[in-house]
């Protein structure tokens, strides 16, 4: 059991720190707020198989609604370009998963609790369900990472059926649809 007071101290010695609007890369993990992780960083790796849960969690609790799972996405390029000590490509592969800012100190204080409280053993998915901001999506396909239609549809694989079998031809404009021969 944590107190509120245990909470609090923890608080103000970390509320002195770097507030980050918007998630960050850096050599912890994936940052939130004020030093809250989304995605530790140990060894020199991130440990996307623990915390996906987590992240998607804590990012559903920091937008007060549920986070789709497809934001891991973003999250693995960003991680892989900044092993690859690309910094820039890393924090613009975050910048693509286009996360709302958390607009004060209140939002990082509650993304620190919410982090408190899934260190001391509350499950994210199950916090973020008891706060309104669930991610039915993820929990319904055991963790892993669906293509949402809207994804579908901006990639153009989506006919509205939920079928994703388009081929090359079909998804391509009908002007670059010609032959070879003829371009």
């Amino acid at each position: 059991m944590i107190s509120m007071d245990t909470l609090e101290k923890g608080w103000r010695q970390r509320s002195r720190a770097v507030f980050h609007a918007k998630p960050v890369v850096s050599d912890e993990g994936i940052l939130f707020g004020i030093g809250t992780v989304l995605v530790r960083r140990t060894g020199g790796r991130f440990d996307f198989a623990s915390d996906a849960e987590r992240a998607v969690g804590l990012l559903s609790i920091a937008q007060r609604c549920p986070a789709g799972p497809h934001l891991l996405h973003h999250f693995r390029k960003a991680a892989l370009a900044w092993t690859r000590d690309e910094k820039a490509l890393a924090q613009f592969h975050l910048a693509y998963a286009r996360i709302a800012p958390l607009e004060s100190r209140e939002d990082a204080k509650r993304l620190f609790l919410a982090e408190a409280l899934i260190e001391a053993g509350v499950p994210p998915l199950q916090l973020a369900r008891m706060v309104g901001a669930g991610s039915p999506e993820f929990e319904k396909r055991g963790g892993t990472i669906p293509i949402s239609p809207e994804i579908q549809r901006e990639a153009g694989m989506y006919r509205g059926d939920g079928q994703t079998d388009r081929t090359v031809a079909e998804i391509l404009p009908r002007r670059l649809r010609r032959p070879l021969n003829r371009l």
